[in-house]
């Protein structure tokens, strides 16, 4: 599902549509809920999964949720507005 998202956020950006940011939003912040709230929190915590040395996955899930967060504040940023051409008004 979170994929869906994210490849149908990268079809809108190549297509210049305003809802590339709010698709990608939603993607990465399913992202982050997934690996922060199902892997860390619940994976982490309360099945203890960081006791494991054959099934701790903590590492590569806090990488993920780490990629996701950077992916989510660059999606944020504010886009550079292409520069107009100078007409005869503006002279």
């Amino acid at each position: 599902m979170i994929i869906l998202v994210l490849i149908a956020a990268f079809v809108a950006w190549l297509r210049g549509s305003a809802a590339a940011r709010r698709l990608s939003t939603l993607g990465w912040v399913m992202w982050v809920l997934l690996f922060g709230v199902g892997f860390i929190a619940i994976g982490g915590e309360w099945f203890q999964m960081w006791q494991s040395a054959k099934w701790n996955g903590l590492q590569p899930a806090l990488q993920n949720f780490l990629i996701a967060t950077v992916a989510l504040v660059v999606a944020h940023l504010p886009a550079k507005e292409a520069a107009k051409p100078a007409t005869q008004e503006d002279k």
